[in-house]
């Protein structure tokens, strides 16, 4: 809805954008809409995405935690493993997003160069 009232109430955004694609600009109420799609469904994606690799790296360790709150820490995880996957899998949230970042911001990307 945010996005709706924005291109509402600046039509131009969505040319300004179409010129930074090298896109040909149209004021065609169509290709306006298309344009409009085509970016909503850019952020939804990258939106899924994020949420997607968060539930997965805090997954294990709260499926782990709401385990052993009802049940006894030693029946459900006698040597620990389980505890210590949930740890790594929260560590690597602290790579995941970054990267996951760099290759969702243009911006970012030509920052670094390695990136290219």
């Amino acid at each position: 809805m945010e996005s709706r009232r924005q291109f509402q109430a600046h039509p131009r955004l969505v040319t300004f954008l179409m010129k930074e694609r090298g896109q040909e600009v149209s004021d065609d109420p169509e290709t306006v809409a298309l344009v409009r799609m085509s970016l909503e469904r850019q952020v939804l994606m990258k939106c899924i995405a994020l949420s997607s690799s968060l539930v997965i790296c805090y997954l294990p360790l709260l499926s782990y935690l709401i385990l052993t709150s009802f049940l006894n820490a030693e029946s459900v995880d006698p040597m620990g493993y389980f505890y210590g996957v949930g740890l790594m899998f929260v560590a690597l949230d602290v790579v995941v997003t970054p990267v996951l970042v760099f290759n969702f911001k243009k911006e970012l990307r030509d920052v670094f160069i390695f990136w290219k």
